[in-house]
Parts: structure tokens; C-alpha cells; sequence
């Protein structure tokens, strides 16, 4: 049996398209006050300042944007259904462009981004929000959640993970 670095040594020269793949996350040090797999309380920038450059495998993003609620401007934020999510900190473009810059910091070469988007900002394009970074748009998929959303001009019931 071959040894990590083995296995990685001989896969690096191979396609994506072959039959065998192996991706190995490196150890990571974090500090202290950082458990793994479990709930943190803390500042999303801060985290990914704290990880070492190219050492995350996979980052799940899921901005708090704010696109249709201030083009609808519909007047009734924070009552009734929405209040919990009017409560949580909302994240103007700039705030998402900078953890754009950190999480292409900190993901390894062959990682993967999954950002969660809606309708709203993936037909107003948010490509620009990777600007100068290394990151990519390589997939689309499209997530059934069974209940009914916000709409602009219709309304749906599914989100995406681009």
C-alpha cells in the first residue's frame, strides 16, 4: 500500500475525468478558542484570518445578503414570519467581496467553494463578488427546499448553490 504523499504524488498528474482520485486535507493548528465540528460564536473573518493559506479543502458560504430586501423595500422587515432572519447581521456587498479575498486565502488548490445564492442575485450576477481572486463558477445546483421564498416577480420555492 502506498503512503500519503505517495498516493498524492501520483495523483497530482492525473485528470479529474480519471477513475481514481484521492484529496487529502492536510492537518491544520488552530488556536485554541477554535473546536472543530463544532458551533462557534465568532466573527466569519476573524475564523478564516486564523487559518493557515491554502489549507481548507471545502468552505460553505451562506451570506446574509440583503439584494431583494432592498430592492423590494417591502416595509414590514423584522415583524411577523421574517424577524428572526432581520435579526441576524446582514452583509453589504463589500462585506461579502472581502470574505470572497479570505475564504480564496485560505482554500488548498484542488478546493471547492458551495455558496448558497437566490434567484435575485444569481440572475443579477454576483461573478463580480470573485473578482481578483483565484475562484471559479464551475457548477449550479439547485436545492428544492418545499416551502415558498421571496419573490421579485414570482415567487419559488427553491435556492442554489453555485
Amino acid at each position: 500500500m502506498q503512503n500519503t504523499k505517495q498516493m498524492w504524488e501520483s495523483e497530482t498528474s492525473k485528470t479529474v475525468f480519471g477513475s481514481d482520485r484521492y484529496i487529502i486535507a492536510p492537518a491544520i493548528e488552530v488556536s485554541d478558542n477554535i473546536v472543530p465540528n463544532t458551533r462557534l460564536k465568532m466573527d466569519g473573518l476573524g475564523l478564516l484570518g486564523s487559518l493557515p493559506k491554502a489549507s481548507i479543502p471545502v468552505v460553505f458560504f451562506d451570506p446574509q445578503y440583503r439584494g431583494i430586501l432592498d430592492k423590494m423595500a417591502y416595509g414590514n422587515e423584522g415583524k411577523g414570519r421574517g424577524k428572526k432572519r432581520s435579526q441576524l447581521m446582514q452583509m453589504s456587498e463589500s462585506i461579502i467581496v472581502e470574505f470572497f479575498h479570505h475564504i480564496d486565502n485560505v482554500l488548498m488548490p484542488s478546493g471547492h467553494l458551495f455558496l448558497w445564492i437566490d434567484k435575485f442575485h444569481l440572475c443579477q450576477g454576483f461573478s463580480d463578488w470573485a473578482n481578483g481572486t483565484e475562484l471559479e463558477i464551475v457548477d449550479l445546483i439547485t436545492w428544492d427546499k418545499a416551502r415558498m421564498g421571496m419573490g421579485y416577480r414570482t415567487r419559488r420555492v427553491s435556492e442554489y448553490c453555485a
